[in-house]
C-alpha cells in the first residue's frame, strides 16, 4: 500500500494518537502499516514513526552525523525483516548506530532491547555474508545473510530471560549446557579423574623433594589463567610448601607434565567455540568451556556438538538459544528444516512457546 502523493512527517503526526490506536486493536490495521513501513519510497523522519507506530517499539534517537538515506535503506529492510514476526516477541527498543567504512555488522539484545551496528557492508546492499560459522555446508547458517541472522540473533537475546530459555538450555533438548560456576566445581564434577593424576604425576616426578600433595586449588588457579605457563605454576607450588626447602624451580619445572590432557582440556576451554574443532576433547561426554562474558565454567553434551547449526552456538548457554532462534526463524525454509532436523527437540520447544513465526 503505497503512502498517499505528498503524505510526509507532518500528515502522520497529527494522525499518530488514531494510528497507534489502530494498530494495538486491529491487526489488519497493523499489518497496513507495516507493509507501508516497508515499501513505501518516504523520508527517513517518517519510516521510523511508521516503524515505531505498526511495529509497537521505540527508536532511540540517531547522532545527527549519520548518513539519512542509509539509515532510510536500513530501517525498511529491517521492517521487511520482520514482517512475519508477532508484535509482542519484538524489542520494545532499537538503537541503531552507523559506524565508518565496512565496519562490522553487531549487535546486542538483552531485557526487550536491542543495539545494532552497521557499516558499508550491510547497507545499502545487505550482501555480507554472516560469519558465525567454520564456513561448512553441513550447519543450518552456512552462508546465510549476516543482516538477517544479526538481527535475529540479537531479538533472540532480547527474549530469552522471558521465556525462560535456561529450561530449553539446561535440557539434551537444547545442548545439555551445566552452569557449574568456578572451575574447581566444573573439574570435579567431569574432570576429577584428570585433577588428580595431574597432581599425582607432579609429586611422583619430584620424588623424594616433595612433602605433600599438590593442593588442588594451586592446579586449579593455575589454569584459571588463559596464559597458564610452568613457571607460573612451580611459584605456587613452591610458595605452598609441596617441595622440601632449597628445591630449585628447575627441578620443579621438570616435575610438571606439559603435555597432560587436563592442560589441553582447559586451554580448549579458554580458546572458545571456534577452537573446538570437530571433535573436542570431552570426558564422560561432557566438554568443558569457560562462558568469557560471565566468568563461568560450564559443560556441554558433547553428543549433540555434531549437529551445530554454527560454530558460535557452541559458545556458551544463551548463544546456543540465540542461534538457534535465529535458525528457526530465517526466511529461508531451507534453514528453517535444516535447523529442525539438527534439533527436533529444541525446534519443539520453540514451538510450543510460540517463538516459530513462519512454517
Amino acid at each position: 500500500m503505497p503512502l498517499p502523493d505528498g503524505f510526509a512527517f507532518k500528515d502522520l503526526d497529527s494522525k499518530v494518537g488514531e494510528l497507534k490506536r489502530a494498530c494495538s486493536q486491529d491487526e489488519g490495521q497493523r499489518k497496513k502499516w507495516m507493509a507501508v513501513c516497508q515499501t513505501a519510497k518516504t523520508d527517513l523522519k517518517t519510516r521510523l514513526a511508521l516503524f515505531e507506530i505498526a511495529y509497537g517499539t521505540t527508536i532511540g534517537k540517531a547522532f545527527d552525523d549519520y548518513d539519512n538515506d542509509k539509515r532510510n535503506t536500513y530501517f525498511q529492510e529491517l521492517a521487511k525483516l520482520l514482517d512475519d514476526f508477532p508484535k509482542d516477541k519484538l524489542p520494545k527498543r532499537w538503537d541503531i548506530e552507523e559506524v565508518a567504512g565496512a565496519g562490522l555488522h553487531s549487535g546486542e539484545g538483552e531485557g526487550g532491547q536491542v543495539q545494532m551496528k552497521y557499516g558499508e557492508n550491510d547497507v545499502p546492499g545487505f550482501t555480507a555474508k554472516y560469519t558465525g560459522n567454520a564456513p561448512d555446508p553441513s550447519q543450518a547458517l552456512n552462508d546465510v545473510q549476516a543482516f538477517e541472522a544479526l538481527v535475529k540473533h540479537e531479538i533472540g537475546h532480547s527474549l530469552q530471560d522471558s521465556v525462560g530459555y535456561t529450561s530449553l538450555v539446561y535440557s539434551t533438548d537444547g545442548g545439555g549446557w551445566t552452569d557449574h560456576g568456578g572451575l574447581k566445581e566444573a573439574l570435579k564434577a567431569h574432570f576429577a579423574a584428570d585433577l588428580a593424576d595431574f597432581g599425582n604425576k607432579i609429586k611422583t616426578a619430584l620424588a623424594e623433594a616433595a612433602v605433600k600433595d599438590v593442593p588442588e586449588d594451586i592446579i586449579v588457579k593455575w589454569l584459571e589463567e588463559p596464559e597458564a605457563d610452568a613457571k607460573a605454576l612451580v611459584e605456587q607450588i613452591v610458595s605452598g610448601g609441596v617441595v622440601k626447602p632449597g628445591t630449585t624451580a628447575s627441578t620443579v619445572e621438570g616435575a610438571i607434565p606439559a603435555d597432560h590432557d587436563l592442560i589441553a582440556i582447559v586451554k580448549q576451554a579458554h580458546a572458545g567455540c571456534f577452537k573446538l574443532g570437530s571433535s573436542p576433547i570431552a570426558r564422560g561426554g561432557r566438554v568443558l568451556l569457560l562462558w568469557a562474558s560471565f566468568g563461568k565454567w560450564v559443560t556441554f553434551d558433547a553428543a549433540g556438538y555434531a549437529a551445530r547449526v554454527s560454530e558460535y552456538q557452541y559458545n556458551s548457554p544463551s548463544e546456543w538459544f540465540a542461534e538457534f532462534y535465529t535458525t528457526a526463524n530465517n526466511k529461508a525454509e531451507t534453514v528453517r528444516q535444516a535447523g529442525a532436523r539438527a534439533y527436533p527437540g529444541a525446534h519443539a520447544w520453540l514451538d510450543t512457546h510460540g517463538l516459530i513465526y513462519k512454517t
